[in-house]
């Protein structure tokens, strides 16, 4: 597992409590943390959706996009799965353990089966 800085993790962590939020720049937020946890099934992230967010939120995504690219490894090496595959349920339903994982850091490979199917939350 890979070492966020303090400053790092303080981001992710603020990153999703924001993203819990059933707002739309908790939606944002989200699409942000779920594009770079599985782009297979969530998608990507639209960068104009970052100048949608506060200024704090938008600091904290780049330390979290910068962690990203110094580790080099997808963001289940940070020990964060289990809040991952929680913020998918809130956004996704199901339930968490029926969420699929796919990242560089664990045992999903391009022979596994992705759940290529869209998923939407529509947000007002």
């Amino acid at each position: 597992m890979h070492q966020l800085t303090k400053a790092e993790s303080a981001a992710l962590a603020r990153l999703f409590s924001a993203a819990e939020d059933e707002t739309p720049v908790g939606h944002r937020i989200s699409r942000f943390l779920l594009a770079w946890w599985n782009p297979a099934v969530h998608g990507c992230f639209d960068f104009a959706d970052a100048t949608m967010v506060s200024a704090e939120r938008r600091a904290d995504m780049v330390l979290v996009f910068g962690a990203a690219l110094r580790l080099g490894d997808g963001p289940g090496s940070f020990g964060q799965r289990a809040a991952f595959r929680q913020l998918s349920h809130t956004w996704l339903g199901g339930t968490p353990s029926d969420i699929p994982l796919f990242d560089t850091a664990n045992e999903t490979t391009a022979d596994s089966p992705v759940d290529e199917t869209p998923h939407a939350r529509t947000v007002v």
